[in-house]
C-alpha cells in the first residue's frame, strides 16, 4: 500500500484513528487514482490509457491494492499465502505491464 499510495502508515493523517488500511478501503472501489502516488505520473503516464488488453493504470493499481488489502487482513487465517500472492502478481504484470502500449 506505501508504495502505490507513497504514504506511510507513520503521517501524522493517520494518527487519530484512520489507518492506511481503512484510506485504501475507503477508496478502492471508487476514486483509486485520489489515493495513488503522483510519482507514478511523473513521466506523463495516463492513468486512464489502456494497454492493449484494455487495462489501465488505475484499474492494475486497484488491483494491487486489493491483493494489499488481502494482506493485511487483520487475522493471519484471513491473509493469503505468498504462493497467491505471487501468483496474484504476476496475473496483474502479465495483464499490465507485458502489454503496454
Amino acid at each position: 500500500m506505501e508504495m502505490v499510495t507513497g504514504k506511510r502508515p507513520t503521517l501524522d493523517m493517520f494518527k487519530d484513528s484512520l489507518t492506511l488500511r481503512q484510506l485504501v478501503e475507503a477508496v478502492l472501489h471508487e476514486e483509486v487514482t485520489e489515493i495513488i502516488d503522483g510519482a507514478l505520473f511523473e513521466d506523463g503516464l495516463d492513468v486512464n490509457r489502456e494497454n492493449r488488453r484494455g487495462m489501465t493504470l488505475e484499474e492494475a493499481s486497484g488491483l494491487v491494492l486489493g491483493l494489499a488489502l488481502s494482506c493485511s487482513a487483520e487475522l493471519p487465517f484471513d491473509r493469503l499465502n505468498i504462493k497467491e500472492v505471487a501468483s496474484e502478481i504476476s496475473s496483474i504484470r502479465n495483464r499490465f505491464i507485458k502489454d503496454r502500449c
